[in-house]
């Protein structure tokens, strides 16, 4: 037995004593298993009861996250840009402020065009005005054109019966001409009026386009962010004069994220659409419950590639539900379980059974109150469960906690039995089908 001397004991580092401990306590937990079989007692175990379904054989294939288009925050217009506190991977919210935009010149430009507006206008009516009085002067003009018609006809009538003389006549017949000619006077000047009106109201027009546009930029000036996602590009200098169009800052959103795994081209005619592909984390990060996050995809796309060199082609899953935050980076490495056969009648266990042994895995099975040993060869594996290809038969209670002391023809307790006298075959704790 360890004996560590209260004096020295002090003198260690808190992580050195827990470590201490911990071999301690597991030593001694170990021994007094050991015991426990030396003197006959059953070990206490789970089972679960081993399933036959119509599942297809899988291989783990690894697989990167593709993220989305990133959104491009550019500057509206010329001017100096100040940006929000912000830095590069900050996470920012839809509609969030990202930078202010000096548009004091857009201001001075705006009031510019809002007097040009208001002087067009002011032609404009004048104009109005010019057309309604130049329409009275023809309508003068007219009046006295039909007077002079009806005054050179009877000037006519009397040259023919010769009771006028030829001056008379010539005098009368000049004063109409002269009266037609200022009314056709009056028309053209009419007609300009009114296109001169027409082109200064397109003007005024043209003006509040333009007006609309700059109060756009202006409005624009307090640049907001579109979406919601985090920062990956940021602009390297505050109070920066930037032209239209350069780029303030890159936003990659929290959408748009794919899966790409180069898949064997034997594999692809097992892929469906309307399967769900599971996936997990190809790193030690786990959940709160202490197992690694478990990620469902859908096929996306088979893209018309092959690698000439390894027989795959690129395929693009689509997550059925949000990416869990630890995968939201580009590249991430995720492990697919890929189908690589049509779905059959297999037998599937729990993880938990296997036990790891120089020439591969067994599996403890609950026979009659004792641990029987068997060797298994897998085919793959389904979420949290492995493929029996041999070894295990449907209906057998497979041992999956409490195995890890185990040998062949251990006695063993099942939960709710009396640890002297062992345990009934068939008691279990869970079984595939109906976790699944």
């Amino acid at each position: 037995m360890v004996k560590i001397s209260v004096i020295r004991l002090h003198q260690l580092s808190a992580s050195r004593c827990f470590i201490i401990f911990s071999l301690l306590f597991f030593g001694i937990a170990s021994v007094n298993m050991a015991h426990a079989q030396s003197f006959g007692r059953a070990a206490k175990v789970e089972t679960q009861t081993a399933t036959q379904q119509k599942i297809a054989p899988q291989t783990p294939i690894q697989g990167r996250v593709k993220t989305g288009l990133m959104e491009i925050i550019t500057a509206p217009a010329n001017g100096t840009v100040r940006l929000a506190d912000l830095r590069i991977g900050d996470l920012i919210a839809k509609d969030q402020k990202l930078a202010e935009q000096d548009s004091s010149a857009l201001q001075t430009e705006h009031r510019l065009l809002a007097l040009q507006i208001e002087e067009t206008q002011t032609r404009i009516d004048q104009l109005a005005s010019d057309i309604e009085f130049e329409g009275q002067l023809r309508e003068v003009a007219a009046e006295k054109l039909e007077l002079l018609a009806a005054k050179l006809e009877r000037a006519e009538q009397l040259r023919r019966s010769q009771t006028i003389s030829p001056e008379a006549y010539d005098t009368t017949k000049s004063a109409y001409l002269a009266a037609r000619e200022q009314l056709l006077g009056r028309h053209r000047t009419h007609a300009q009026l009114s296109y001169q009106r027409n082109t200064a109201r397109l003007s005024a027009k043209q003006l509040a386009v333009q007006l609309a546009e700059l109060e756009e930029d202006i409005n624009a000036s307090m640049i907001k962010s579109p979406v919601q996602g985090q920062i990956f590009e940021l602009a390297d200098a505050n109070a920066l004069y930037m032209r239209e169009g350069d780029k303030i800052a890159s936003i990659r959103t929290d959408s748009g994220f794919e899966v790409e795994a180069d898949i064997p081209a034997d594999y692809i005619g097992f892929l469906s659409e309307s399967d769900v592909i599971y996936a997990r984390l190809e790193t030690a990060a786990r959940s709160a419950s202490g197992t690694t996050e478990q990620i469902e995809l859908r096929l996306r796309a088979i893209l018309p590639t092959q690698n000439s060199r390894t027989s795959t082609r690129p395929v693009r899953f689509v997550p059925v539900q949000p990416l869990p935050a630890l995968a939201r980076a580009e590249n991430t490495a995720l492990s697919l379980s890929i189908p690589t056969k049509a779905p059959e009648n297999l037998i599937a266990i729990s993880q938990d059974a296997l036990v790891p042994v120089n020439s591969g895995y067994v599996v403890f099975v609950a026979k009659d109150g004792l641990a029987e040993q068997r060797i298994v060869t897998l085919g793959g594996t389904v979420r949290d469960y492995v493929v029996i290809l041999s070894g295990v038969d449907a209906g057998e209670e497979v041992i999956t906690k409490g195995n890890e002391i185990l040998s062949d023809g251990s006695k063993i307790a099942l939960p709710g039995a009396r640890a002297d006298k062992g345990a009934k075959p068939g008691n279990k704790s869970g079984s595939w089908k109906k976790q699944n």
